[in-house]
């Protein structure tokens, strides 16, 4: 049986997407059991962003960029990431320097039910 080369290419494409979207739902579940481990959360964030993507988010390119080097897609990634590993650890990603985590921190405290607890 012979298949053409647009058949065999549809074929590839759809097994890369098969696998690119099975190393995604591994790196979530990583990412939902370190979160699982965390204490009480201290960042809440106001409903309407609860399921917002981070490319949707008020940031720049540059500190997006960093987030998603780090597997962060949505605002509930980066809330959940702070909540267990504090704040302050953003500055240690790669990528995030000192604007990027600035910009990020003003951004939670937009978004964020309490900014007190962003100081």
């Amino acid at each position: 049986m012979k298949y053409t080369e647009e058949q065999i290419r549809q074929a590839i494409m759809l097994i890369e997407a098969f696998l690119e979207d099975k190393n995604r739902t591994v790196q979530k579940a990583r990412t939902l059991l370190d979160f699982s481990l965390c204490d009480k959360p201290t960042l809440q964030i106001k409903q309407m962003h609860l399921f917002q993507k981070l490319h949707e988010a008020d940031l720049s390119i540059k500190a997006y960029n960093a987030l998603k080097a780090a597997n962060m897609t949505t605002v509930s990634d980066l809330v959940n990431y702070c909540n267990c590993y504090g704040l302050d650890r953003l500055a240690n990603l790669r990528q995030v320097g000192k604007k990027s985590y600035e910009e990020i921190r003003e951004y939670l405290k937009k978004i964020c039910v309490s900014e007190d607890v962003i100081s």
